[in-house]
């Protein structure tokens, strides 16, 4: 922090320090986290009632309860679910901050349309630590997915007849804590790692295509059809650097008549939720330890400073920053935040900011940037493809989604879904690629008018 009346180069400050100061406070004037771990896109709605108007309201309501419901699970782990505050109709204007409505389509009677719903970051914190409930909301770094098929003594990964890999192709989901991307397979892919590789963790290899696509780690997820059983054994192990190596084991049974595709689509998306666990409980934040830092940051132009100091104003762990003395060639700061130093670790490094310990003296620096990543690499989810835990539920008082993982190390939920349904007036506004379009009626369901 700059103490008024101290100067810190002496009677007259340069107009660069006066510049570098002005931006720090301004930013810090501004210091917030990312806002889109609080957005819930894509959620659904289809209500009929007896007019237009009160169809429309009513989803709008309905769309509300779904999207809080999807964005306090994407924060807390499953075993907390079952206690998650129940949200009233009126608590929905305190803690909505917008919605967006795409693909809209209305009848006299009936309403259609996508939602998309921002939450505010504040008042959800708020909503769950009163609720004693823990929570994560470090977002990763990409995670590229290494889909290998295992058919006895055959391992598939890049050719065009793994069917695991065109599983993840169409399945991969957004809006969770781990953006998960699935290579292209081109001949680039194809002569940087070989399925062989992938099983034996080759860790150049694995570090090389992660680095084409601008991932943090590596996910080797191994699935294999089990013998004379209509299921599928898969083992998920991350390499890499922002989590230790582990390995989850999960078995996938299959459900009446599966198909190969069912199956390997509801794996993929168990895969997923493991890892979605893993990162939360990794990242829970701890609001009862609280820690001060004195670090070094190093710089090599007035730019530096602040782009360090916006990074940091993204990190959930870092609750305040304290500017102690600031030169051309450094700034020294005390960075308050909770949790361990692991965890402040870890968090940075999402950001490309690096923390060394040397001796007693702690560096904060600018990670090296990687290569840009191909066009097109990430592969975002396929129309109808959801994962358990982020798919919004049935309607405004469904119950938790029947199809958790059947992961020995991930509880059964435990609980209903926290919903309501009582009309309220929050305004939603048309997204402005997808406008508004009451010309484009629906025809009402049996027995309307």
């Amino acid at each position: 922090m700059v103490h008024r009346g101290r100067s810190l180069w002496g009677p007259r400050c340069p107009i660069w320090v006066s510049f570098l100061i002005g931006a720090f406070f301004a930013l810090t004037a501004g210091f917030a986290h990312a806002e889109d771990t609080f957005a819930v896109t894509g959620v659904p709605v289809d209500v009929t009632a007896d007019t237009a108007a009160a169809a429309r309201e009513q989803a709008l309501l309905d769309g509300q309860h779904k999207a809080a419901d999807i964005l306090l699970r994407r924060l807390t782990l499953q075993q907390d679910w079952g206690s998650l505050p129940v949200l009233a109709d009126a608590q929905l204007f305190e803690v909505v901050e917008g919605i967006e409505v795409e693909r809209e389509k209305i009848s006299t009677v009936r309403y259609l349309g996508d939602l998309t719903v921002r939450f505010k970051p504040n008042a959800i914190r708020a909503l769950l630590r009163n609720a004693n409930i823990r929570y994560a909301e470090t977002v990763s770094k990409p995670l590229v997915v290494l889909p290998v098929y295992r058919n006895g003594d055959s391992l598939q990964l890049w050719d065009d007849s793994n069917p695991w890999l065109s599983a993840w192709g169409a399945h991969v989901t957004k809006g969770g804590l781990v953006p998960l991307v699935v290579p292209l397979g081109d001949l680039t892919d194809i002569a940087t790692i070989s399925a062989d590789e992938a099983v034996q963790g080759n860790s150049q290899k694995l570090a090389a295509l992660a680095q084409r696509y601008q991932a943090a780690d590596a996910l080797v997820v191994v699935a294999a059809p089990v013998s004379g059983q209509n299921g599928v054994d898969v083992s998920a192990t991350r390499y890499g650097v922002a989590q230790q190596d582990r390995t989850d084991v999960i078995h996938v049974p299959g459900q009446g008549d599966d198909t190969g595709d069912a199956l390997l689509a509801r794996a993929v998306g168990q895969v997923e939720f493991q890892v979605e666990e893993n990162w939360k409980q990794e990242n829970i934040l701890h609001f009862d330890r609280e820690e001060m830092l004195s670090v070094t940051v190093p710089l090599k132009e007035l730019a530096d400073w602040v782009t360090v100091h916006r990074k940091l104003g993204d990190i959930a762990a870092i609750r305040s920053v304290e500017l102690q003395s600031l030169s051309k060639s450094e700034a020294l700061v005390g960075l308050h935040y909770i949790g361990d130093i692991d965890q402040l670790k870890l968090a940075l490094a999402q950001k490309d900011l690096e923390l060394d310990q040397d001796a007693a003296t702690w560096t904060l620096h600018l990670a090296v940037p990687a290569v840009a990543p191909p066009a097109a690499a990430p592969v975002e989810t396929a129309p109808g493809a959801t994962v358990p835990g982020t798919e919004p539920p049935a309607g405004p008082n469904a119950p938790s989604p029947s199809g958790a993982p059947d992961v020995s190390a991930v509880p059964d939920p435990s609980g209903p879904s926290p919903t309501g349904s009582a009309p309220n007036s929050n305004a939603a506004s048309p997204s402005p690629s997808a406008p508004e379009s009451p010309s484009s009626p629906v025809p009402p369901p049996s027995g309307g008018t």
